[in-house]
């Protein structure tokens, strides 16, 4: 798995750093920020499988990398946020151990222990 990711843009900011991470065929990618705020959470974002790849393990693969990454940094918890209208992706989160541990009128905030 290692193999097929390529990290770009690792970025600091005034908040943290983040690294977006893209799989060397380009078919996936996603980011992942540590905010200096929460020392112990890794935020996930972005995650995104080009539409005509979906369906073959290619998300679990990034989300298993972006976990790795965050436990390369110390990071002992994963944050996330999932659209309320995506019941399918709340689902595969929830499967993969997110729980939900806030929500507004749009989003779901999710998090899960590392």
């Amino acid at each position: 798995m290692e193999e097929n990711m390529v990290y770009c843009h690792r970025n600091k900011w005034h908040w943290g750093e983040s690294i977006d991470i893209v799989r060397k065929d380009g078919l996936a990618i996603m980011c992942v920020k540590f905010d200096k705020d929460f020392p112990s959470v890794a935020y996930f974002c972005d995650l995104s499988v080009l539409e005509t790849e979906r369906r073959q393990g290619l998300g679990n693969d990034m989300l298993d990398h972006a976990f790795a990454v965050a436990r390369k940094y110390g990071k002992t918890f994963a944050r996330l946020y999932c659209d309320k209208t995506k019941i399918w992706l709340k689902e595969w989160y929830e499967k993969r151990g997110f729980k939900i541990f806030s929500q507004d009128e749009h989003d779901y905030e999710m998090i899960m222990e590392l």
